[in-house]
């Protein structure tokens, strides 16, 4: 349980609010400090443009969902601000899309975005990449003047750790936060000179790009690597709603040992029909044969031991973390500890949940890219450990396709929460063409992942900057 001495002073100050979210987020401390900055500051709201003065919501409506992209647009959530990948986004009704109640809700780039309910306080840089998709009403757009800010000056602020303070210390609700438009309009804005503002927007701008670019490239990657295989890129394997009939004979069920229905619907028979077809053409290799991978295994489980100094614990992530365009944390768990759970992860291995729901992110692989080298995953992920580099990158680019996904989603165990252990993943079948084939779709991945890694960076830098900068104003 956390506890805070609270001045009387701060509650005049805020309102008089007995609630804890503004002292405890660091809101106050924040305010603070910018009032001390020397710099001249201007209201959010006054840097804006756009629709309702260019920070706004939407309305809550029924959301009506499309299995066609012809009929439907990517809709994001809340929960999905911080997505890696929008192509997996589920598609929302184009007509409902287009109506005058929700036309407004199209995403630009430059917009920042933050959720605005539940777990409040994400924030995204609209990428180009993201363009066209569609937000629902738990995420406020930011949409800034260009005439009076950069964009990417503006969002490196809001998401630094003077700018998250201020919109988290916002929230109201003991059950469910929620932030409006209004609590964070009058939001302080320093401005820290021409020169410098337009250098952070460009290591955002900079960042924004290499992501899209680098989701384009490992989209090629998928598309190329079903290519190789033979089969069309835009496949689909589903399941069909109800009735969905399996005819399986008592031999299969003697070799799979296992007596589920969901293992034999529709969706896992017709990928293993396609996976039937490849091999007439392709060797097929199994995930844990030992040309394709050193170890598939999972962590035991263990109770996470909290530390403060980065001297003794290590950034640990969560399988939603990893799901991220740009996966971080604040939390650290002991050094020692993460080393004797096999925790730890290196830089080309891959990460795969081993729980969690099927409409969610159970099934979807991680690529542990270079600037997460040495970080602590949580034990609710399998690791695969590739024999090298490049098959570390062309595995990934199988796994992401939807006929291995199918292959994933269907070895797991459970109804309610699905289950996968290490031992099914080494026994997911992997189509594999020649060598040069493989090679390329690697170099595809390990240059999309490069630039994530570069992006990483080049967003940190440009937040760092803000900080020195209005701490050292504050200073002086």
């Amino acid at each position: 349980m956390k506890a805070k001495s609270v001045p009387s002073s701060w509650l005049e100050r805020d309102g008089r609010r007995l609630d804890c979210n503004p002292y405890m987020s660091g809101a106050l401390e924040a305010k603070v400090l910018l009032e001390g900055l020397k710099a001249k500051k201007e209201r959010l709201a006054d840097l804006t443009v756009g629709h309702k003065g260019g920070i706004y919501n939407g309305p809550q409506f029924k959301r009506n969902y499309v299995d066609s992209p012809e009929h439907g647009v990517q809709f994001l959530t809340g929960g999905d601000v911080l997505s890696a990948d929008p192509s997996r986004l589920p598609l929302l009704s184009r007509r409902d899309a287009h109506s005058p109640k929700l036309n407004y809700l199209r995403l630009e780039p430059g917009m920042t975005i933050i959720s605005c309910s539940g777990a409040i306080g994400r924030m995204a840089y609209v990428r180009e990449d993201m363009a066209g998709v569609w937000s629902s009403q738990d995420v406020m757009k930011v949409v800034p003047d260009v005439e009076k800010i950069p964009p990417g000056y503006l969002y490196a602020y809001l998401s630094s750790k003077f700018g998250v303070p201020l919109v988290v210390g916002g929230t109201y609700g003991a059950i469910i936060q929620h932030i409006e438009p209004e609590h964070i309009a009058g939001l302080p804005v320093p401005r820290l000179g021409a020169a410098l503002e337009q250098k952070i927007h460009g290591l955002i701008a900079s960042a924004a790009k290499l992501r899209a670019d680098s989701s384009e490239i490992l989209e090629r990657a998928k598309v190329d690597t079903s290519k190789a295989w033979g089969i069309d890129p835009a496949l689909q394997l589903k399941a069909k709603h109800h009735p969905d009939v399996t005819v399986i004979s008592a031999s299969i069920l003697a070799r799979t040992a296992r007596f589920d229905s969901f293992f034999y619907g529709s969706a896992a028979s017709s990928s293993d029909t396609v996976i039937e077809e490849i091999s007439k053409r392709h060797p097929i290799r199994r995930i844990g044969d030992s040309d394709v991978s050193v170890t598939v295994f999972e962590t035991t489980r263990f109770g996470r031991i909290s530390v403060q100094d980065a001297a003794y614990g290590v950034p640990f992530l969560s399988i939603a973390d990893m799901m991220k365009g740009d996966p971080k944390s604040d939390s650290l768990i002991s050094r020692k500890q993460a080393g004797q759970v096999n925790a730890i992860v290196r830089a080309g291995w891959l990460i795969l949940p081993r729980v969690g729901q099927l409409q969610g992110v159970f099934g979807t692989v991680s690529y542990v890219p270079r600037h997460l080298d040495g970080v602590a995953v949580s034990d609710n992920n399998i690791r695969i450990v590739p024999v090298g580099e490049d098959e570390g990158a062309y595995l990934w680019a199988a796994l992401s396709t939807d006929l291995l996904y199918q292959q994933v989603i269907r070895r797991a165990c459970g109804t309610s929460i699905p289950y996968i252990d290490s031992k099914r993943v080494a026994d997911i079948p992997v189509p594999w063409p020649a060598k040069a084939t493989r090679l390329k779709i690697a170099d595809l991945v390990k240059s999309a992942m490069e630039m994530r890694s570069k992006a990483s960076h080049d967003e940190g830098e440009a937040v760092r900057l803000v900080e020195d900068a209005i701490e050292k104003g504050a200073r002086n």
